[in-house]
């Protein structure tokens, strides 16, 4: 057994800040300042306790400190990114329209042309019933595991944000002309989107989520409504029970748990799919159409705080039922996912975070402190329960529990609880607290939603110490990891582990694509002075792009330079860019104001013959 060489976290030496003004709100975008952080140590990937640190090292991230934390991305990126290290630990894909959302957030910047034509083939083809709704299951509209059925709404909205992360990163609408020209499944009758284009099944499931899951009154609710075909009389689906009871059926991913009703993980991907309809309506030149999703995320952005926050627990519930009973289990991922959406606000990330690091307990729950995220708590928990020898080192974070308050402790008169059981994987047995990834264990990948809320409103450091922690598990398991009995959500089907090591390009450089351009806005914390990747795919061409803390930046490409650059530095007040082509000469001069959000917009666009662009603050 590998030794854990622990994440030094004294001081060091003082970290030079940068010598100009600095610009308060690139660190902390969550509002307000935080205090004044003390210099964070990091630890050198040759001083990683593992066998070899070669194969990584090259790989698309780095810093200027060659640490743990790049290696450890670069590491996860190749072995549940890509899916390329040889060992296959993950698969490419999953079987829903749940993972297009998570597969195009974690590869469509790549450039691998194989894995991105798969998935936007899939995309195009997925089927939908004629009301709009996006199937549950690859093969059948139906969730259907262990003979029983559900359904699955999740995936209707995480389609559109798919949908809006290919255009967005290609920089052009042509893949919503593409056309469905496929038929999937025994249950054909009820895929209605041959010969529709993408756009034309985005914009139909975006109407069943307005009108079926009454998303118009600025809130999502599951009622027998959303069953009803486009005729609005006969029903797709006749087992409909998403009440949110207990003994109720799932509604999404989590499919263990009985969300229903007033549901707040469908209301957060509401959230999420109307910025993405934005987005898409902007792109395609519809302005009005744009403005009235963003005025709609906003009326649901108010309507969800007061649905779901919870003032006695200081954190988000998972649903109110037809009964009007609200159900509060500690959803870790639930909070973590509404955060990174722009839900909430720093006072409540604030109080989510104190109880998820421990230094606040909530009553009733039956995890609490450091062992909510104690990877050592919940295997040596699990190994306890199941009366074996095996421990493992006390000290190891790697992700949350699922839920901090277990499902069995709560039950009705008929001794149901807000268990969905397929296949009879009974939550006072099998699915006991501490025995199930859906209560009590973990599923990795919702450590990307922590990572970006940690560093929106925590700032950078607490983001780097979390990765730190996720390097000293790496140099424990290998992150190959899977104790059985479906405690662990780590390897095999959860292609979605993926996210986590695009928190260093998404988090730590603040790259993404957006509607009117590529966003770079980095955060070093206290640890880097540079950061960098060096292949990103956006548009036709391949960049790499290196940002430092002093403000200065470099833009490269092997083909002509074309693309909006909103860059974000963390100090300055104005921004020049140099435009240079393969010669040295300089081809053109770009000179920016920083804006009230911190960004100056560089028009890069037609640049033909320019392959570097050096950029200063002044």
């Amino acid at each position: 057994m590998k030794k854990i060489v622990a994440t030094v976290l004294s001081a060091l030496l003082a970290i030079a800040l940068c010598g100009c003004a600095k610009n308060p709100s690139s660190e902390n975008s969550g509002g307000g300042e935080l205090p004044p952080e003390e210099p964070l140590a990091v630890k050198s990937y040759t001083d990683m306790d593992i066998d070899s640190v070669e194969a990584y090292v090259k790989s698309p991230f780095y810093n200027d400190k060659n640490d743990s934390v790049a290696y450890v991305s670069n590491a996860m990126w190749s072995m549940f990114g890509l899916v390329n290290d040889g060992q296959s630990l993950v698969t490419r894909f999953g079987n829903e329209a749940t993972w297009f959302e998570w597969l195009s957030e974690k590869v469509l910047w790549s450039g691998d042309e194989g894995y991105i034509s798969d998935l936007k083939n899939k995309i195009a083809g997925y089927p939908q019933v004629d009301c709009g709704f996006i199937w549950s299951w690859t093969t059948t509209p139906y969730w259907t595991v262990a003979g029983t059925k559900s359904l699955h709404y999740d995936g209707t909205f995480r389609y559109i944000a798919a949908v809006y992360n290919v255009i967005k990163w290609e920089n052009g609408t042509e893949f919503l002309d593409r056309k469905d020209t496929s038929t999937i499944g025994g249950d054909r009758a009820l895929d209605a989107s041959a010969g529709k284009t993408v756009y034309q099944k985005t914009a139909l499931a975006m109407d069943y989520i307005l009108n079926r899951l009454y998303g118009s009154d600025g809130h999502i609710r599951i009622t027998e409504r959303s069953v009803l075909m486009a005729d609005g009389k006969t029903k797709f689906f006749n087992e409909w029970n998403n009440t949110g009871k207990f003994g109720s059926s799932s509604s999404n991913y989590w499919d263990n748990l009985c969300y229903g009703n007033y549901d707040a993980y469908e209301n957060a991907l509401f959230y999420r799919a109307l910025e993405s309809m934005a987005g898409i309506e902007t792109m395609r030149g519809d302005a009005a159409k744009a403005s009235e999703y963003t005025a709609l995320a906003q009326k649901v952005k108010a309507r969800y705080d007061e649905l779901y926050y919870s003032e006695k627990t200081g954190r988000y519930i998972g649903a109110v039922d037809t009964d009007g009973v609200r159900h509060d289990y500690g959803l870790t991922y639930q909070n973590f996912e509404a955060l990174r959406y722009g839900l909430g606000d720093a006072n409540k990330a604030k109080s989510i975070f104190s109880w998820i690091d421990g230094e606040r307990i909530v009553d009733g729950d039956t995890v609490t402190g450091k062992d909510i995220l104690s990877y050592s708590s919940i295997l040596n928990g699990y190994y306890k329960k199941m009366g074996v020898s095996t421990r493992v080192p006390d000290g190891l974070v790697l992700a949350a529990r699922s839920n901090t308050v277990a499902v069995e402790s709560k039950k009705d008169e008929n001794n149901r609880t807000w268990w969905h059981n397929p296949g009879g994987i009974s939550e006072f047995d099998r699915a006991s607290y501490n025995r199930h990834l859906e209560n009590g264990g973990y599923i990795f990948y919702t450590a990307y939603y922590e990572l970006m809320s940690r560093l929106k409103y925590l700032g950078a450091n607490s983001a780097i110490v979390r990765m730190q922690q996720i390097a000293e598990v790496y140099e424990y398991n290998l992150l190959n990891s899977d104790i059985g009995g479906w405690m662990e959500g780590l390897i095999g089907e959860f292609p979605e582990s993926g996210l986590v090591p695009i928190f260093y390009l998404n988090g730590l450089l603040g790259i993404d694509a957006d509607y009117n351009g590529l966003r770079l806005a980095p955060q070093f914390g206290t640890a880097y002075e540079t950061l960098g990747v060096q292949s990103l795919r956006y548009g036709n061409c391949t960049y790499a792009i290196e940002a430092k803390k002093n403000g200065n930046a470099t833009v490269k490409t092997t083909g002509a330079m074309n693309l909006k650059l909103m860059y974000k530095p963390v100090c300055g007040s104005s921004v020049k860019a140099v435009a240079k082509n393969a010669q040295g000469q300089t081809v053109k001069t770009i000179t920016q104001k920083i804006d009230e959000r911190g960004e100056a917009l560089l028009d890069l666009t037609d640049m033909n013959g320019v392959l570097r662009v050096n950029i200063t603050v002044e």
